[in-house]
């Protein structure tokens, strides 16, 4: 599922799309990409990144996606040495003089000095590290990071096309082919389209809207155009026939893909369905029910990523002794 899909499924599901409540979707995905992330706690999302420690310094600035350590080792001689973890306070008391160069030698011990922790962001917190280093060491940090939202998307391209660039397909259908020289877009890509008037019949309405690119070539791609209200037509009454205006507008997307969005996609929808039903104020057995479907999907997800995981053949960090 990506973020065009889900967004309209939030809006067929909960049958509105009254401009204020699509203004907070992106609200009530990231609350439920939160809950998903906390609630299941996986063991997925884990990098390793080096970094160089500088004589005298005792700090370190963390990756922007960092949220808690896991390990932290620093190179001596050739050897990862693993330093233990400490309260900021011990590593006050360690090194009281920071200036005292007699006492520096290869760090042994790591705290959170002013790590943001539970953010997606965390740029410019920092590790402390005692002994103060002596020389410059390189290190190696591995952690836990948050996965990218689905809602994360980067605009690379915004462009006015040509006269009529919309072409319809066969009739009744609810394809369009969109005509535009070196887009650069492929099937992962979301193309907001702007300004184009009704063309083959097929409303203004559902046109104007953000779209999956599909069959994407050099010069042209495809959208497919739809509506839940059957009395907006979103399907080519002649077919074959271009139009849209002078004035059509695309802004090309990347993102709009998410780990969760591709292997939670069901609790993601839910978790997403609950957040926009205390928005809407909906009836207590509407949400009820959506929180149950929620909790569902999680303890399938739990079974799957976090159970069978610790079954002793699905481990990868358990000694295997043949039966004799």
């Amino acid at each position: 599922m990506n973020y065009n899909q889900l967004k309209q499924q939030v809006q067929d599901y909960l049958q509105t799309s009254e401009a204020t409540f699509v203004n907070n979707i992106n609200f009530f995905i990231r609350s439920a990409e939160e809950r998903i992330f906390e609630e299941l706690e996986l063991n997925l999302f884990k990098e390793t990144k080096t970094s160089t420690l500088t004589t005298g310094n005792r700090f370190l600035t963390l990756p922007d996606d960092f949220l808690n350590a896991i390990s932290f080792a620093v190179v001596v001689d050739g050897e990862h040495r693993f330093l233990d973890k400490k309260h900021s306070s011990f590593m006050q008391d360690y090194s009281p003089n920071i200036t005292d160069v007699t006492k520096r030698d290869a760090p042994k011990y790591y705290a959170d000095y002013d790590a943001e922790l539970q953010t997606s962001t965390s740029a410019g917190s920092t590790l402390s590290m005692a002994p103060i280093p002596d020389k410059d060491y390189s290190v190696e940090l591995t952690y836990y990071y948050k996965p990218a939202s689905i809602t994360d998307l980067s605009i690379f391209r915004s462009v006015t096309l040509g006269d009529n660039p919309l072409t319809t397909g066969s009739a009744g259908s609810n394809v369009i082919t969109v005509n535009d020289s070196a887009h650069g877009s492929d099937g992962q890509t979301l193309a907001t389209i702007a300004s184009a008037t009704a063309v083959d019949g097929i409303a203004a309405s559902v046109i104007n809207a953000t779209h999956q690119v599909s069959n994407a070539s050099t010069n042209s791609f495809e959208i497919k155009v739809n509506s839940s209200d059957t009395t907006v037509v979103s399907g080519a009454s002649a077919g074959s026939t271009s139009g849209g205006g002078s004035a059509v507008t695309a802004v090309y997307m990347s993102g709009g893909h998410s780990w969760i969005g591709t292997n939670a996609e069901t609790a993601l929808l839910y978790g997403t369905l609950s957040a926009a039903m205390l928005f809407l104020k909906s009836e207590d057995t509407d949400k009820q029910f959506a929180e149950a479907l929620y909790q569902a999907e999680i303890a399938r997800l739990k079974v799957r990523y976090s159970g069978r995981n610790r079954l002793e053949e699905r481990r990868h960090d358990n000694l295997i002794v043949p039966v004799q």
